[in-house]
């Protein structure tokens, strides 16, 4: 392999790897910031990223309180655990959880 192609290859790694680093970092901090406000969605969700989980953060982010509700925004297979998610939910997030949610 002739050393330009090489070279380039390394840079696309090295930034994927980057990226990577990244979206774990945020992934970890996310899921800080809901421990702090005692709502235990990763108890519940294997993926607090996925778009389920999103949905749900999302809606609270934007004042939603209700557990219930919040439960109903579940799809497929965590429709199952809808009571798992009301009980996930009773915690607060408000204040300075919510602008590091952000």
């Amino acid at each position: 392999m002739e050393a330009a192609p090489r070279l380039r290859l390394w840079g696309h790694t090295g930034f994927r790897t980057t990226l990577l680093s990244e979206r774990a970092r945020v992934i970890n901090r996310l899921q800080k910031v809901l421990d702090d406000s005692n709502l235990k969605l990763s108890a519940v969700a294997t993926d607090i990223v996925g778009l389920c989980a999103r949905a749900m953060l999302a809606a609270a982010l934007a004042g939603e309180t209700n557990p219930q509700a919040l439960a109903g925004l579940a799809r497929g297979k965590l429709r199952a655990k809808r009571a798992q998610l009301e009980q996930a939910f009773v915690g607060q997030m408000g204040g300075a959880a919510a602008l590091r949610a952000e």
